[in-house]
């Protein structure tokens, strides 16, 4: 009886991953709604479809073939996409059972139809082992006071996680106070390596806090003002990365991108229209006069006391990578230093140790040509109201970003949008 067991759960085994391979079920029959278990019609239940598994081999022997499959916690669960007009873009792919056994919700199928993309999601004093969860903020639906502190904690799934990966797929708090300091809502990090204190609109960024193998949890507070009313947001996904693992980020990177091209945009800085000749078109012009300088937008602040790393991975086969400022967010992309109102015509690159003290980024081996003379320049640290380009042999790519807690010197500075570029050899 026990071979004859054996024998239907390698059958059973083989016809899943089969039918996984084959996406005999597809993830876009039943993309575009939360997993129910209904079939890809989206009206006959599952074990009724002739094109589930259930409907052949009955619910039993089904589940305990995908327990081959999608381990509930195991050391290498598959991670899967929700559909795309969910707030939460990905899960884990488990059996339907195991979902909301573990507390988690089914946001689509995954593995070909086959199990649930199972999400975990916690809000405050919420506690959390999965490879992947969110931090989310249920109690905010309208313009409200903060609630003080609200934490998660996050425990390690095993004695071998070296890494947190915090995507902040929403983020929108109060903004930092006139010296760029977050005083009325701030979140942070603790238990693992140094974290800045962020507050602000940070949708779309993303940190990367190490851990001790074997240590306890971190935990992420999110700490809103009771006496700010205001509509507030947060959706952070936490994932745990093994110390093995190929996404690792290297020691000492905040932030790491492991692509050959892409965007770095400094905490808190909001993208904006695109340009035309004299800066974005919604800055305030009419049919007579059009303003060109930024307009004050306090939504729009460079976060003081900052001291991090963006890492980008060097690709085999490209010798140099190049920095140049963002078009897309007009020319007030790069603000760091100085009097960042004046007019698009009269901002201005500095560079030097001499020049960058306070608030500035640095690029190791960097080297940009001189816009007066033609000539090439040497410099490490670049800071003012304008981004030249520049390009870097020096290996690992590192962008550090520095900014001080003294801003009384400085006007309208958002911060930056770069972008960065690897060069084939």
């Amino acid at each position: 009886m026990e071979s004859r067991r054996v024998t239907i759960r390698a059958v059973l085994t083989w016809a899943l991953v089969a039918g996984a391979a084959a996406s005999v079920w597809r993830e876009d029959d039943v993309g575009t709604a939360r997993q129910t278990g209904v079939g890809p019609s989206g009206t006959e239940p599952a074990s009724q479809s002739p094109w589930s598994p259930y409907y052949w081999f009955g619910e039993s022997s089904v589940n305990e073939a995908m327990s081959v499959l999608f381990p509930a916690i195991g050391s290498d669960p598959l991670v899967c996409k929700t559909s795309e007009d969910d707030i939460y873009k990905t899960g884990l792919c488990m059996r339907l059972a195991d979902c909301p056994y573990y507390g988690g919700e089914g946001y689509g199928s995954c593995g070909g139809g086959l199990g649930t993309c199972c999400v975990f999601s916690q809000s405050c004093t919420g506690t959390t082992n999965m490879m992947v969860s969110h931090f989310v903020s249920k109690t905010f639906t309208t313009t409200s006071p903060g609630v003080g502190e609200c934490k998660l904690t996050v425990n390690p799934r095993h004695n071998n996680i070296c890494q947190y990966r915090l995507d902040f797929d929403s983020f929108n708090i109060a903004q930092p106070d006139p010296s760029s300091d977050c005083t009325e809502d701030f979140f942070g990090v603790t238990g693992g390596s140094h974290a800045p204190k962020l507050c602000g609109d940070l949708t779309g960024q993303h940190i990367y806090i190490n851990a001790e193998p074997g240590g306890g949890p971190i935990i992420l507070t999110m700490d809103t003002s009771k006496t700010l009313d205001m509509k507030r947001d947060w959706n952070i996904k936490v994932t745990q990365i093994d110390c093995n693992s190929p996404y690792r980020a290297p020691a000492g990177c905040l932030q790491f991108f492991n692509e050959t091209s892409g965007m770095v945009k400094s905490m808190n800085f909001k993208g904006i229209d695109p340009p035309d000749d004299e800066g974005p078109s919604y800055w305030s012009r009419t049919s007579t006069t059009r303003r060109t300088s930024q307009p004050l937008r306090p939504d729009m602040r460079q976060i003081q006391n900052l001291n991090y790393g963006v890492c980008i991975n060097a690709k085999v086969g490209y010798c140099d990578l190049t920095w140049t400022q963002s078009k897309a967010h007009g020319a007030y992309s790069f603000t760091m230093s100085g009097d960042g109102s004046v007019p698009a015509s009269e901002l201005k690159s500095e560079f030097g140790v001499e020049n960058c003290v306070t608030d500035y980024v640095s690029i190791n081996g960097g080297v940009f040509v001189d816009e007066a003379s033609d000539a090439p320049i040497h410099a490490v640290r670049y800071c003012g109201t304008k981004f030249p380009e520049v390009k870097t042999k020096a290996q690992p790519y590192v962008l550090h970003v520095t900014t001080d807690v003294d801003e009384g010197n400085d006007r309208r500075n958002l911060g930056f949008a770069i972008n960065f570029r690897q060069n084939l050899c």
